[in-house]
């Protein structure tokens, strides 16, 4: 282990630390780096030592500092020892048992990345195609919603007109047909005014007027 320690300097999370807290942290149902901290401080408190702070800053930038060769060495140490150590009964018909895996083949590996590509550049233009439409769909609705606000605004011109029209037809119609009233009583007696003035001077009645007879010249 030490020999695959990189030179460091004493920090917070020295890397044998941050190790030890991160497959806790993998393993864990949770998975965030608070909870691989606030556990750290369980058990920082538990070998009587202070409580650092517990912000996950300083971890997470620790993380990024470890080395992946020296992962990589103790994940095979690691499945070295277990396999030495692995019970009789756990064996099969006394042998190891190893399974090949044909994804980490790099070829396959390179393959299947390419099609993922492939499918995800596909989805793009599927979803930029989509969205293309989608952008015509509400050009189009807003076009014919202004068409139907210049049809409305025209509707109501025109109910303004016809009312306006409607009241002045209305007006013509009454001063044409519409009953007048009569600003003298004796007008109609206009209708028989020379015979009035007869019975007047004659001093008769005014229903009985004698008119005398007269003779008219003949016109050559």
């Amino acid at each position: 282990m030490e020999t695959l320690l990189p030179e460091y300097r004493e920090r917070k999370y020295p890397p044998t630390v941050c190790l030890a807290m991160f497959p806790g942290q993998v393993l864990s149902a949770d998975g965030s780096c608070q909870k691989a901290v606030n556990e750290a401080i369980v058990n920082r408190l538990l070998s009587g030592l202070a409580a650092d702070s517990a912000n996950t800053g300083g971890y997470c930038r620790a993380r990024q500092r470890l080395p992946t060769g020296m992962v990589y060495d103790l994940v095979r140490q690691t499945g070295a020892l277990l396999s030495e150590h692995t019970p009789a009964p756990w064996l099969w018909r006394g042998r190891h048992l190893k399974l090949v895996d044909g994804t980490t083949d790099p070829a396959t590996l390179k393959a299947l990345l390419k099609q993922q590509q492939c499918i995800i550049e596909q989805q793009r233009k599927d979803l930029d195609r989509k969205q293309r439409l989608a952008d015509q769909s509400q050009q189009q609705r807003d076009a014919a919603e202004q068409r139907l606000d210049r049809f409305r605004e025209k509707i109501i011109r025109k109910q303004g007109q016809l009312e306006l029209l409607e009241e002045r037809l209305g007006r013509l119609l009454v001063h044409r047909f519409g009953r007048r009233s009569e600003i003298n009583p004796d007008q109609f007696q206009l209708f028989n005014e020379a015979e009035l003035l007869v019975a007047i001077a004659e001093g008769a009645p005014a229903d009985e007027v004698d008119v005398p007879a007269h003779k008219r010249r003949c016109k050559l």
